[in-house]
């Protein structure tokens, strides 16, 4: 930002003002420039305690650095009297809280309201409008001074942005700003550590190593890029020389006269959350250890120690409490240095659960529960957790620490993190992400290896379906998982592609009931629902084993079925089924059974649309009473096949009626279709070698010589007769059967 005191310096030098005046201080009051750390100007802990002073004492201290005021400009008064507009912030990414306006506010109102939403120092921000314009001390201020009041977004080299110039803007924009430097400290030029910094803007002044120590330091240097050389510190209340800048000497300087040293390990924080918490009566008991500096990778803060548990501040994450269980877990892992940093939240309670809390800390959770115990979640596998709702997500409580993992069974070598919940797993790898397991595939995850077996990681989130009465699926590196009601069981290889080319789980296989089943060498099965996947010397295809045992019985692919010619199929018409086409014959499973249809029965079937047509799905098998007499029955039917007259079919009443009259024996061979006659309320006829069958709403039955021959003369049920009513009867040599139109007698033949 603006090295603002060598342009007010020269200035001054030209008005024939002192350089001293300028800054706000005399000499009076030096401070000792030996003290001056060029790694160490100011600890995180000074500059991050926006509790340092209350609104009041910044009006106060205001008022005391100007007694009297010579501003005859009302637009223009002393920074003690100013009152002007403010606007609403929103909460910001880098950790600024929300500003609300309250339209026209005092300068000490909006330093302190600024300094809360950012977590700055106010002192910090006095000192910064010092050094920047002595905006401070200034008796007559001008329009320039406000505008840039911070030296926020005012480089050396061009104007300030007419977009953050105003007192309340140059506030916030400079408190916003020190708070993303805190928030990324990786992204900027300078940061903890050891750093190269130049003395002046002119590179030919040299520069000179600097480790610097803290945050709050790095913050200064960002904001202001140089350090002072040794003619800067030599004259601290004065000029130096032509390579001398004086933004961050004059920065130490002004905060050290004002309010102290800039490096005092202040406990103020820690004291006001003990005694808010009780003191010693209180939960946390008596004190038991001094004020304890701690540094870490994180920066450094402070601790204190007590009975029943700690209390810790640093300047990213303020101060809280951590009571027991909480401290002796946080002690197990290190505390403040170890991996889940500072504790960035007091105890929390989850009414959602009952018997248990969480605490959050800096690169991690705590979650204690009566059921599971004191676990932690840390890193990236917190991130994942919160998004599932953390501990009242549907994960549940932590029921163990996270394990490293190294995966070498897997797709490929890889090491990631696992973690068991209550209700399923978490697990991180660099290449496949996080990712949730729910418990029931994760128990058959981690009983089949888990990251270590053939699956690999999951690389994708559980997914729940509907179909086939519900489940939920997760797909790995190396497999899937599919968990329903029929159980748990993971899908990989051929297995899975021929499972995914039907639809998975949504299609008509339904979800597995059975891992991979080997019978025999070279031979498995895995099981689903509706049908099975088998895998053998010629593939991986749907089959079911119902129709694979018949076709076996009947020699298999050199037997009486031959080749397999097609894969399995879906039939949905009359109830459902499968089928499975040979190339003499094709097989067919249903509710009725497993039953080959073959030969020139088969070809007829199939002309009427086989198992989806109107005769629906074999219900016995093929039966022949010769070499050349055939039938089998179907739910809508029979089929007959003889040599002289080819196949003809009977509708189902016929068939029944045929059957129960004596069948084959009695009536022989079909010698007619099924016929529908319309006459005398209409059905359906067919004749056979010895009789012919009715059927219409009278009932089916059989007529059969020598009444057939009496019928026919009459026009059979075309006429007076009818259709008949019951079965015919014989008795001493007589035969009568009853019609719709009368009853029918003949001697009989026999």
């Amino acid at each position: 930002m603006t090295n603002w005191f060598m342009r007010i310096a020269a200035a001054g030098v030209a008005c024939g003002l002192a350089v001293a005046t300028l800054v706000g201080v005399t000499a009076a009051s030096a401070a000792n420039s030996s003290d001056f750390e060029a790694g160490n100007i100011i600890s995180d802990e000074r500059f991050f305690d926006n509790g340092s002073m209350s609104e009041e004492q910044i009006a106060q201290f205001l008022r005391d650095q100007v007694p009297a005021c010579r501003a005859t400009d009302p637009t223009l008064p002393c920074l003690r009297d100013l009152v002007t507009s403010t606007s609403d912030r929103s909460p910001a990414a880098n950790g600024c809280a929300a500003y609300k306006s309250e339209g026209w506010e005092s300068a000490a109102r909006i330093i302190w309201k600024v300094a809360q939403a950012c977590r700055i120092n106010p002192q910090v921000l006095l000192v910064t409008l010092q050094k920047e314009q002595s905006l401070v001390t200034s008796t007559k201020p001008s329009l320039y001074q406000y505008n840039a009041a911070m030296g926020a977004n005012c480089p050396d080299d061009r104007p300030c942005d007419p977009n953050t110039q105003g007192f309340f803007n140059q506030v916030y924009k400079s408190a916003w700003q020190f708070r993303q430097y805190t928030h990324t400290p990786s992204s900027w030029g300078y940061r903890v550590g050891l750093n190269s910094i130049l003395f002046s803007p002119d590179r030919s002044c040299g520069s000179a190593p600097v480790v610097i120590r803290n945050q709050a330091t790095a913050n200064l240097y960002i904001y202001t890029p140089y350090q002072p050389n040794a003619a800067a510190l030599n004259n601290l209340y004065g000029r130096g020389d032509s390579c001398s800048t004086y933004g961050n000497r004059n920065f130490w300087r002004i905060f050290t006269d004002w309010f102290g040293s800039t490096t005092a390990t202040g406990t103020t924080p820690i004291d006001s959350l003990y005694a808010a918490m009780g003191g010693a009566s209180g939960v946390l008991g008596a004190v038991t250890s001094d004020y304890i500096p701690i540094s870490t990778s994180s920066g450094a803060g402070t601790g204190r120690a007590y009975a029943n548990g700690s209390i810790y501040w640093s300047p990213r994450t303020g101060t809280a409490a951590v009571l027991e269980p909480f401290r002796s877990f946080y002690f197990g892992y290190g505390g403040a240095t170890g991996i889940l940093g500072w504790p960035n939240s007091q105890t929390i309670d989850l009414p959602q659960r009952t018997g248990g809390a969480a605490q959050s800390y800096l690169h991690g959770s705590v979650y204690t529960s009566t059921s599971t115990g004191t676990h932690s979640v840390v890193g990236s596998l917190r991130d994942t957790y919160f998004g599932y709702g953390g501990a009242t997500g549907w994960l549940g409580w932590p029921t163990a620490e996270a394990s490293s993992v190294s995966s070498t069974a897997g797709p490929r070598v890889a090491r990631g993190l696992l973690q068991e919940f209550e209700y399923g797993y978490l697990t991180s790898e660099s290449a496949t992400g996080n990712h949730a397991v729910n418990s029931a595939v994760g128990a058959r995850y981690v009983e089949d290896g888990g990251p270590n077996s053939t699956l690999g990681w999951p690389v994708s989130e559980p997914l729940t379906y509907d179909y086939n009465g519900g489940g939920t699926a997760q797909v790995f590196e190396g497999g899937s998982i599919f968990a329903s009601p029929a159980g748990a069981f993971a899908l990989q290889d051929s297995y899975r592609d021929v499972y995914f080319a039907v639809g998975g789980a949504q299609g008509w296989l339904g979800w597995p009931t059975t891992g991979p089943i080997c019978p025999s060498p070279g031979v498995c099965w895995q099981h689903f629902q509706n049908a099975s996947i088998l895998k053998d010397s010629t593939g991986t295809r749907i089959a079911l084993a119902a129709i694979e045992d018949l076709h076996a019985a009947a020699g298999g692919d050199s037997g009486e079925h031959g080749a397999r010619t097609s894969g399995l199929v879906r039939i949905i018409e009359n109830g459902g089924g499968l089928g499975q086409v040979y190339q003499n014959a094709s097989v067919y499973f249903s509710s009725s059974g497993t039953y080959a249809v073959s030969g020139d029965i088969r070809a007829r079937y199939w002309e009427m649309k086989g198992a989806a047509g109107p005769l629906g799905f074999p219900t016995t098998p093929e039966t022949c009473g010769s070499a050349s007499s055939c039938e089998q029955s179907f739910e809508g039917g029979t089929i007959v096949w003889s040599e002289e007259h080819g196949t003809l079919i009977s509708s189902g009443a016929i068939a029944e009626a045929y059957w129960l009259a004596g069948g084959r024996e009695t009536l022989g061979e079909p010698r007619s279709a099924v016929l529908t006659i319309p006459e005398n309320g209409g059905g359906v006829a067919q004749v056979f070698e010895s009789g012919s069958v009715y059927s219409s709403t009278a009932g089916a039955f059989a007529v059969l010589e020598p009444v057939r021959s009496v019928y026919f003369g009459y026009a059979g049920s075309a006429g007076d007769f009818g259709w008949p009513t019951g079965p015919m009867e014989c008795e001493a040599g007589v035969c009568s059967q009853s019609f719709q139109g009368g009853v029918i007698s003949a001697a009989s033949q026999r």
